[in-house]
């Protein structure tokens, strides 16, 4: 607003409205550099996605590989551990009859003892597996 003197400027009653349009004719590339840049950050993506991908089907394959020989290693000891105690029996039978010694009783009791303890072992790795495979899938409970 002007006016001639400080008293008449509110006696203007001049309005004025403007536009203004810019349209950039040239814009140094910028416009394909984005394009470009976030085509390249969408691949980078999708590789990234197909790595967690594989990965995660890695870990499971190993996960459930490694119950199933936790389960037979189970199994396995399981079985030993009937053979070892049948075994003892057949060995008490044996020296109570006077065929057998003690140290036959003796190695006996002890190869018993090491299937009950390899039977432990073998319970405990297949529970631990069990637990990998639940973390692994993503449902282990708290």
């Amino acid at each position: 607003m002007s006016a001639p003197h400080l008293s008449s400027i509110t006696d203007n009653k001049t309005l004025s409205y403007g536009l203004s349009l810019n349209i950039p004719i040239f814009s140094r590339f910028q416009v394909s550099n984005s394009v470009q840049s976030a085509k390249v950050g969408l691949k980078n993506a999708e590789i990234n996605r197909d790595e967690a991908k594989r990965t995660i089907q890695v870990e499971i394959r190993k996960a459930l590989l490694d119950l199933d020989a936790a389960y037979k290693s189970y199994i396995s000891a399981n079985r030993n551990v009937n053979f070892q105690k049948e075994n003892v029996r057949i060995i008490q039978e044996k020296h109570n009859l006077g065929s057998s010694t003690l140290l036959d009783l003796l190695y006996a009791t002890n190869n018993y003892n090491q299937s009950e303890v390899s039977m432990i072992n073998a319970t405990y790795a297949y529970l631990f597996s069990v637990k990998q495979i639940e973390y692994v899938l993503g449902v282990l409970a708290e």
